[in-house]
């Protein structure tokens, strides 16, 4: 968790790859079941770990519909449409 504005901390999250999210939310969950925090820290925590989940599932939607693009082109018609992550986030 970080002093920065929630919009600046998701932003920076959301440059990193799938696994190293992963792994934050794991340490994550591992401190917060292990450890005795004070009700604050376990809420803000708790709100980190939400961050780091919604931005997880956001790249594996992203890999999924890229996924639907690849196998519903059975290549009989010769178009593939490129994949833009930034059209798909926003749906």
């Amino acid at each position: 968790m970080s002093a920065k504005p929630p919009v600046e901390v998701a932003a920076e999250l959301d440059k990193l790859p799938f696994e190293e999210l992963i792994a934050k939310l794991e340490e994550l969950v591992g401190r917060m079941e292990n450890t005795a925090m004070p009700l604050e820290k376990m809420l803000d925590s708790y709100e980190y770990g939400c961050l780091l989940g919604k931005l997880c599932r956001q790249k594996l939607d992203g890999i999924e519909k890229r996924i639907e693009i690849l196998v519903s082109d059975d290549g009989k018609e010769g178009e593939f449409a490129p994949f833009s992550p930034r059209t798909t986030q926003q749906e």
